[in-house]
């Protein structure tokens, strides 16, 4: 027999199975009698499958899409306002939502992390910045730190110039700390939350699609009815959307205009302000960035003079102990995060798959991806406290330390992501060989929802 041949007979015979999931069912619902007096008409007491899908879809998209709060974006290079550096531009700034968008799909854990980090962040400039809101009489609210954390407070040089300098949170509180800018800016959290381009009603329908998705989960395993194994992978993502929410929810959304925190100072000045943060970036930063390397040359050439002349001390870079501290609570907000989001998935421990190795192995994905975790944050935090006590050094050929956590760690974080592509390929596989009972609906297709 030819190759050719052998291979069409084992491509048919791996498409037998699938001949199921193409069987179409056409639901049919009477419609009321013409001649019959009647005030209410109640809904299908069903749904299909498209139902489910959609519905999925939808509530995946608010839990990935629009809990994303970026940074204030790049300007626009473009010399004048054509048209197509604009949508250009604008196709970058997709690009980058899309792309937080499938690292949100694929690792939602990581985006928990970075919000409990940014909320841990903005509460500490906020604390350290009250002295100086009292001090200059104006408000600065765990809003202001977000804002500024987000690249919010620029340095523009000539006014309405697209080039701008963002700004860090720890530099905001270095201007204000060295005198460099006199008052605070004198702006209220309402002003800024104006400036994003997302509403609490927008917010609301998001989070209200997210809790109908959880409520009819809920409602179908009271009425013992089937639920679907991507039902459940929603509830996953749903539960770390509303968290995350809940934490950015007095964060500006999707801001694209900055405001001048020097906007008042004179030209020269703003110059020489530029000039000292950009020496005190490290030299690192500086050689990978060839824009700011530039930038810097200029003015060390233009100003050669001090800022003010002397001012108080300053470091314009986080501490060892605030980055240390930092970097540990990341590894340990993700390993809980990513426990509690391979445990929802648990929920589909005994649910009906078209296979019964597919039921074996989704139950093996789902407690690895919930014990794994927990174990890698572990290796990793012991690696920080022995490197932290000069017990390890970064060179890996040398160091036998070194080599046992590298080797400890990359075989269950391979795993860990082929069982997270294994739950994700799954969760839309069965949704084409679900039990008959999986499409009778609950009384919670009665609450307004998308899908």
């Amino acid at each position: 027999m030819e190759p050719s041949a052998c291979f069409k007979r084992v491509l048919l015979l791996s498409l037998v199975p699938l001949v199921k999931a193409y069987t179409v069912f056409e639901t049919t619902c009477s419609a009321p009698d013409p001649q019959s007096e009647f005030m209410f008409v109640s809904a299908p007491n069903t749904r299909g499958t498209l139902n489910i899908l959609w519905t999925s879809l939808f509530t995946i998209f608010a839990c990935t899409w629009t809990v994303q709060h970026l940074s204030i974006p790049k300007p626009c290079n473009g010399r004048n306002d054509r048209k197509r550096d604009n949508f250009r531009w604008k196709l970058e700034r997709f690009g980058k939502s899309f792309y937080w968008m499938v690292i949100t799909i694929m690792a939602p854990e990581f985006i928990m992390s970075k919000a409990v980090d940014d909320l841990t962040e903005s509460r500490r400039l906020q604390k350290e910045m009250q002295e100086f809101a009292k001090e200059d009489k104006v408000k600065w609210t765990l809003t202001h730190s977000f804002y500024a954390g987000m690249g919010g407070f620029v340095i523009r040089i000539i006014p309405k110039e697209r080039f701008f300098y963002r700004l860090s949170a720890k530099q905001v509180h270095g201007l204000r700390y060295t005198n460099q800018i006199r008052s605070l800016p004198d702006i209220t959290a309402e002003e800024l939350k104006d400036r994003s381009k997302s509403d609490v009603l927008g917010k609301a329908v998001a989070i209200g699609q997210i809790l109908w998705t959880i409520v009819q989960v809920i409602a179908r395993a009271v009425q013992k009815l089937p639920v679907s194994p991507l039902e459940v992978a929603v509830v996953a993502f749903a539960v770390c959307a509303v968290f995350t929410y809940g934490i950015y929810w007095e964060k500006p959304q999707r801001v694209l205009t900055p405001i001048d925190i020097l906007d008042q100072m004179r030209y020269d000045d703003k110059k020489r302000v530029l000039k000292d943060i950009l020496k005190e970036r490290p030299s690192w930063e500086q050689a990978a960035d060839f824009v700011y390397r530039k930038l810097l040359l200029d003015l060390e050439k233009e100003l050669p003079a001090p800022v003010f002349g002397p001012r108080p001390e300053y470091s314009w870079r986080e501490g060892y102990t605030i980055n240390r501290r930092r970097q540990r609570d990341r590894v340990i907000v993700t390993g809980i995060a990513a426990a509690v989001f391979g445990a929802v998935h648990l929920i589909a421990w005994d649910f009906g798959f078209p296979t019964r190795i597919e039921l074996i192995w989704w139950r093996y994905a789902s407690v690895y991806l919930t014990a794994s975790p927990p174990v890698m944050a572990l290796i990793f935090l012991t690696y920080m406290v022995l490197r932290r006590r000069h017990m390890i050094v970064s060179n890996f050929y040398k160091n036998g330390w070194y080599i046992l956590f590298a080797s400890s760690l990359a075989p269950l974080f391979c795993l860990y992501i082929a069982a997270r592509l294994f739950i994700l390929v799954e969760m839309f596989r069965t949704l084409f060989f679900l039990p008959a009972g999986s499409y009778i609906s609950t009384w919670s297709a009665n609450i307004p929802h998308f899908g």
